[in-house]
């Protein structure tokens, strides 16, 4: 959509392009909450969790944002200062040089596990920076996306530019276009406005 806005629509058009970038965050912020979802990168600094180091998950943290694309930083606390793990196999040079905690990140399940770290039940005792979301949104949601957009261009705009009887009837397809996307994004179109 981002080569069409560029190429019809300027700062003396009307709608003005700042205008339809606004219509289309609105948009994209309107899927989002709908969804329950976020269709882009995102960024999570310093979460913290509990860390438990007994039991079947004993040294396993699972990540709360889903799915995560990369980890930044991993750090545990002993009770007097953190300490920075490092996403590495426990047998490996740099790893037995500095003695440093080591991690395996598993992201189909969205799961970090410590390989040695096992401490009792500590309090926001792990603390995760991390990336999540798409790298890229699914083409359904970019559709569903720039669909609304149009409609509401067209909506507040459409008289200008043709006649009524065809806007009315692009209203109707669109507005059914808008509640099969919703549909495919697992969720009802409640509270669009069509």
């Amino acid at each position: 959509m981002a080569g069409l806005l560029n190429t019809s629509f300027s700062s003396t058009t009307n709608p003005s392009y700042a205008l339809v970038q606004d219509i289309i965050l609105r948009q994209d912020s309107f899927i989002d909450r709908a969804t329950a979802n976020k269709f882009r990168l995102n960024l999570v600094q310093d979460e913290k969790y509990d860390h438990t180091g007994i039991g079947p998950r004993a040294g396993v943290i699972i990540l709360r944002k889903y799915p995560t694309i990369s980890i930044q930083r991993v750090d545990w606390y002993d009770g007097t200062s953190w300490h920075q793990a490092a996403q590495l196999d426990p047998q490996d040079p740099a790893a037995l040089a500095t003695n440093i905690e080591t991690f395996y990140f598993y992201p189909e399940k969205n799961k970090i596990e410590f390989y040695k770290l096992r401490t009792t039940h500590r309090r926001q005792g792990i603390r995760i920076s991390y990336t999540w979301g798409h790298t890229a949104p699914p083409d359904y949601i970019r559709d569903l996306s720039a669909s609304m957009s149009a409609y509401e261009v067209v909506r507040g705009w459409g008289g200008q530019f043709s006649v009524a009887e065809d806007v009315s009837g692009w209203r109707r397809d669109m507005t059914k276009k808008v509640e099969r996307l919703f549909w495919q994004a697992g969720t009802k179109a409640s509270g669009w406005v069509g």
